[in-house]
């Protein structure tokens, strides 16, 4: 399908706005237009064509660095558009706009007993960034990036032209816009495949480490009986004590399993229940904030 929108050359370019990145590191001074559907995205990248500008599409912000930032150009802001297309629970696949957020996903999803196979650091992160970025959670080593469970993509083009990428038939586009940070072309729709979990609640374990090694020794223990693992390492350890820190393993339980919470001690290993990003009680619920497990 080819969509196409004729401007003027002197229609506004969005409003120049001052962004920067999670980090803070820097300032941008952009040009920001903020969309809430496609014929919107259309809209903006004839004006930025007529005008010579480039685009990047921008959600959340929450980049590291400013892989989202464009310095006298044009930041399309896909943010307003956040709606849920599609959810099935019966077999965890859920259709959203690329402006959804985490929160907003598994706010659904949990009440039915699904999560997103990968959560990155913060639950207000847009789905939408999320594919752009291919993130990671606290669980790469088992379960590989947020575009595994990608099922399909719809995607505008700069051309105008609406094309849907499937993972198991268009492999190779597929690899080359997932994590291609906006530049290929701008989704307006992701699908995404979610996995069961037994309860809202995790088995957290704590453990302290002299060096780099003995954590690295550390998570080859913890492995194979866990879902998600950290490390906190401490910068200003040098010599024999570099690299030296904390790991933090989490495996999925039964509400019913977890064993009774003590304090934890420095060096030895303990058990915590708590619930996996504080699962329906805050998010359900509507209450504010980052939950535990989302916390850098």
């Amino acid at each position: 399908m080819l969509i196409k929108h004729q401007v003027d050359a002197d229609t506004s370019p969005g409003m120049r706005t001052e962004l920067t990145s999670w980090s803070k590191s820097s300032l941008s001074s952009c040009f920001v237009y903020k969309v809430s559907d496609i014929e919107g995205i259309v809209e903006a990248l004839a004006i930025a064509r007529a005008q010579h500008l480039s685009v990047i599409p921008h959600g959340a912000g929450h980049s590291y660095t400013d892989a989202a930032l464009n310095t006298n150009g044009m930041i399309i802001d896909i943010t307003p558009m956040r709606k849920i297309l599609s959810w099935d629970p019966t077999k965890g696949i859920m259709e959203v706009e690329p402006g959804v957020a985490l929160r907003e996903l598994v706010q659904i999803a949990s009440k039915d007993g699904w999560w997103p196979f990968v959560s990155p650091s913060t639950p207000e992160v847009t789905i939408g960034g999320c594919v752009a970025m291919n993130v990671n959670d606290r669980n790469a080593w088992k379960c590989g990036p947020f575009g595994a469970y990608v099922l399909w993509l719809d995607v505008l083009l700069t051309t105008g032209e609406s094309c849907t990428i499937v993972q198991a038939r268009d492999t190779e586009l597929f690899r080359a816009f997932v994590g291609s940070l906006g530049l290929l072309g701008i989704i307006t729709s992701i699908t995404i495949q979610l996995h069961r979990i037994p309860s809202g609640f995790v088995t957290v374990r704590r453990r302290s480490g002299s060096s780099l090694n003995a954590l690295m020794s550390m998570f080859a223990e913890e492995e194979q009986g866990s879902d998600f693992m950290e490390a906190w390492l401490d910068g200003f350890a040098g010599e024999d004590q570099l690299g030296r820190g904390i790991i933090t393993c989490a495996t999925l339980i039964d509400s019913g399993e977890a064993p009774p919470s003590r304090s934890p001690t420095s060096g030895m290993m303990t058990h915590l229940e708590k619930p996996l990003v504080s699962l329906a009680a805050s998010l359900v619920s509507g209450a504010k904030g980052a939950p535990p497990y989302f916390n850098n």
